[in-house]
């Protein structure tokens, strides 16, 4: 084997994975952002953001 190949096997191994959101993923995300945004809230943090 040369160098050449050598270099080139570890390219073609990795192997990229793309990742598949569901939409049932992405609603319990949102859902727990909501969550911790009223739990907050409930708390008395100030969550305006200077809008005020």
């Amino acid at each position: 084997m040369s160098m050449i190949s050598l270099a080139e096997m570890p390219a073609a191994a990795v192997q990229t994975r793309s990742t598949d959101y569901s939409l049932k993923s992405i609603a319990i995300f949102c859902c727990l952002g909501l969550i911790a945004s009223f739990s907050l809230i409930a708390h008395g943090v100030d969550l305006s953001a200077g809008l005020m």
